[in-house]
């Protein structure tokens, strides 16, 4: 399974305010990495061509706590009323999971799955 539609790298770059810490082309393989002023980090990594999506999250330079989700076909970056962030429904037969990433003002990681 592909991401066949996600922000192109200007977008990510406007998001995440910073260049990718990792980058592979060929594959669609990037990384991007925010820090708030707390401290917290989230590094928020994809692949397009294998179609997930990854986020860590450390505190000062210690991770403590990661999520992968598979079987992902879109993402893209949403504003509301708090701001900007990531968003990403993934379905399958008996699950749905929706992904919510925040990086300002401060770092915010949820993946909550529904089961049918």
């Amino acid at each position: 399974m592909f991401i066949v539609s996600f922000p192109d790298n200007i977008g990510l770059l406007a998001f995440f305010e910073s260049e990718p810490i990792f980058n592979n082309a060929e594959d669609f393989h990037f990384a991007y990495k925010k820090t708030d002023i707390h401290g917290m980090s989230v590094i928020f990594a994809f692949s397009a061509t294998s179609g997930w999506i990854q986020a860590i999250i450390e505190f000062n330079g210690i991770e403590v706590s990661r999520y992968l989700m598979e079987g992902v076909e879109s993402f893209k970056i949403v504003k509301d009323l708090k701001g900007e962030y990531i968003s990403s429904e993934i379905e399958f037969e008996d699950t749905r999971t929706k992904v919510e990433i925040r990086v300002a003002p401060s770092i915010s990681v949820e993946f909550a799955t529904l089961v049918r």
